[in-house]
């Protein structure tokens, strides 16, 4: 704030003072609503910004032009979350028809990724590097090829499916059927993890194995970036996929891998709560709306000079925010808790 310069406030002077006060009530009244999701704030909150449009007001400093713009984008925001909001509430099965559509594409691309896995060709090298005797366990190549095979483990195994080497993070024992290459390609659910195996096997018998998390079961209120693939695709998508070496009967949304072997697994698309669904929407925006509100706070004290009933409202416009809006980025943008889980890696077996 540039200065505060104490008015006597007339009759004649009512309308600018409105003016002035108008888009710091408009702004509290944005906060409310981003705080809380009462609905009605919003117009109330497009009402004060609708008396400050004076036309002594909109020729003043470029700074509180930006603010005030900035405020009716915000203004905007609201409005336009609450109309996805009553989109989704008045028709579900559309919203959910859409998002499964959307979803499926990208699973798509993933399964097909995994169709067409690059540790098929490392695990072949392995084994063929195996027959010749020319890997050398105690180089990098190991982990220069799980790097290339995008694996989250890499191992070989000698005839008798007892470890020769090895490199990455496998938790949880490997199947005897992985070990001793009785199949190409297999999915394992274990009780915390699933992986997909890669495997190829040499002539002398041994076998190369290529892992990858798929998915990772932690107790209810832990959190860790495993790296699984239903993992990454919640973060990157919002929506949680369920994984399942068994056949998932009948369900909506299903997608499976299925190699020359037949059904490996099955993902499921899992609908998510109404209610759930509602809560993650408006909070994502509101928080928009409260950073852009933020924004023309700043833009509009820097447009100065302020009335001191300017700098009482301006400073109330604040702790409404403090005592309305939800502590910590979490909250606000209803992310899911995360921690450390498991620190040390276990060794393949």
């Amino acid at each position: 704030m540039k200065s505060v310069n104490i008015e006597r406030v007339e009759a004649k002077d009512l309308p600018r003072m409105v003016s002035k006060l108008g888009p710091w009530c408009s702004a509290a009244t944005l906060w409310i609503w981003a705080g809380t999701s009462w609905v009605w704030f919003l117009p109330i909150s497009a009402g004060f910004l609708m008396l400050s449009l004076q036309p002594f007001s909109i020729t003043g400093s470029g700074w509180r032009l930006a603010g005030l713009s900035t405020l009716g984008i915000g203004i905007v925001v609201g409005f336009s979350a609450e109309h996805q909001i009553t989109s989704v509430v008045s028709d579900w099965d559309q919203y959910w028809n859409q998002r499964v559509d959307e979803v499926g594409v990208l699973l798509r691309e993933e399964l097909e990724e995994r169709r067409h896995s690059l540790g098929t060709e490392v695990v072949e090298e392995l084994v063929r590097l195996s027959d010749a005797d020319e890997l050398d366990l105690g180089s990098e190549a190991m982990i220069q090829m799980r790097a290339r095979a995008r694996s989250s483990a890499l191992a070989l195994y000698d005839r008798e499916g007892e470890l020769v080497a090895w490199d990455g993070t496998h938790r949880g024992r490997v199947p005897e059927a992985v070990k001793r290459g009785q199949r190409r390609d297999l999915y394992r659910d274990l009780p915390l993890f699933g992986y997909l195996y890669v495997t190829s096997t040499a002539l002398d018998g041994s076998v190369a194995v290529a892992a990858y998390l798929l998915r990772a079961s932690l107790p209810e209120g832990l959190g860790a970036e495993m790296g699984d693939l239903a993992g990454r695709f919640y973060a990157e998508t919002g929506e949680r996929i369920r994984i399942t070496e068994d056949d998932p009967g009948v369900a909506e949304a299903v997608w499976d891998l299925a190699l020359d072997e037949g059904r490996l697994l099955s993902v499921v698309l899992e609908e998510p709560d109404v209610a759930e669904r509602i809560n993650v929407l408006e909070s994502r925006r509101a928080f928009l709306v409260a950073m852009l509100v933020a924004f023309s706070w700043v833009l509009l004290a820097v447009g100065g000079p302020l009335t001191a009933w300017e700098a009482v409202t301006a400073a109330g416009a604040v702790l409404v925010a403090v005592a309305v809006l939800p502590r910590g980025p979490e909250r606000l943008w209803n992310l899911p808790f995360r921690s450390p889980y498991i620190s040390s890696p276990v060794r393949w077996d």
